[in-house]
């Protein structure tokens, strides 16, 4: 599968990068290796003469559905969007947890530790830019235990990891 996010930027290679995937997902369409392909934009409304409304999935398998976490305060909102992360993992599934930063009570680390306190993992792997290398050799040994990655929305993953849920907190 490949996720293209903020695929409506109007950038030479964002743009070509875009039109290669979709071409690739409709030539191998009925493939036993077809190639799952999801763009995501919080802005796009309109692609391929297409209207999309309140979702950009392509029109995939894995179309994207969400939750609207209503909360008096910031606190509250990390909370039911922690609520809602634990009860995934604990459905069994493998969710990826992005968080505004890395520091302080809603980023990556204070969230983990939360996490860790709630839910029995092996290993809930960190991603903050500053221990991206660490977190990378974590999620390669944790792969058959994943159940949650914590990432700072800032950071690009660049790992291939079959995810069932993603929760985007920032």
């Amino acid at each position: 599968m490949v996720i293209v996010d903020e695929s409506h930027v109007k950038k030479f290679e964002s743009m070509l990068l875009v039109k290669y995937i979709y071409q690739a997902a409709e030539h191998r369409r009925n493939a036993l290796n077809r190639l799952h392909a999801v763009f995501m934009s919080a802005t796009l409304r309109i692609w391929k003469c297409r209207v999309y409304e309140e979702k950009c999935d392509n029109q995939s398998n894995h179309a994207i559905t969400g939750y609207e976490v209503r909360a008096v305060d910031e606190v509250e909102g990390r909370r039911k969007a922690e609520d809602i992360c634990i009860s995934k993992v604990k459905g069994g599934l493998i969710v990826l947890y992005l968080v505004p930063a890395a520091e302080g009570k809603m980023g990556a680390k204070a969230v983990t530790q939360r996490i860790r306190s709630k839910v029995t993992c092996p290993e809930v792997p960190l991603f903050p830019r500053s221990t991206h290398d660490m977190a990378m050799q974590k999620l390669a040994e944790a792969k058959e235990n994943l159940k949650i990655i914590v990432a700072a929305d800032m950071v690009e993953m660049g790992a291939n990891v079959e995810v069932d849920v993603v929760i985007d907190l920032g």
